[in-house]
């Protein structure tokens, strides 16, 4: 599939996916499939544009996932240890999330809507002034 010649605002879902995925395969680590990270940052971007009341729009709302878990390049700094945190824990979260719904529910369950519901720049000021580990926790979801 090529890249359509329209704005990102005209792309369908399946240009967005190739889009993202082409990024994210040059900072996913080599076991990390670039698969399972859209797709897990996808349904939290979904979730992300619910809790704020409005369209679903995968240039904000899925890279807003992607770069909790430093797997979007173009983003300000965070702190070491949130960074650390969040590379160490991130594939343990987001593995098999394409393929199976316990999985995306597990995922779902460790990012708390607060994260989501944060704009862009209120998220890295927080990953910046206190520990990933703080509000990112590796559970199984409820219900």
């Amino acid at each position: 599939m090529s890249i359509e010649n329209s704005p990102p605002d005209e792309w369908k879902d399946e240009t967005w996916i190739l889009v993202l995925t082409s990024v994210v395969s040059l900072t996913a680590m080599p076991y990390e499939d670039s698969k399972d990270i859209v797709a897990g940052a996808w349904s939290l971007g979904q979730r992300r544009a619910e809790l704020l009341d409005r369209p679903f729009w995968p240039g904000e709302d899925v890279v807003h996932p992607l770069c909790i878990f430093c797997w979007w390049p173009f983003k300000p700094a965070i702190s070491e240890d949130s960074k650390r945190y969040t590379r160490d824990l991130r594939w343990e979260l987001f593995k098999d999330v394409s393929s199976s719904k316990m999985e995306l529910r597990r995922l779902q369950a460790a990012v708390p809507d607060e994260l989501l519901r944060m704009d862009t720049q209120q998220l890295f000021n927080l990953l910046r002034e206190e520990p990933a580990w703080n509000f990112i926790h590796l559970h199984e979801p409820t219900g």
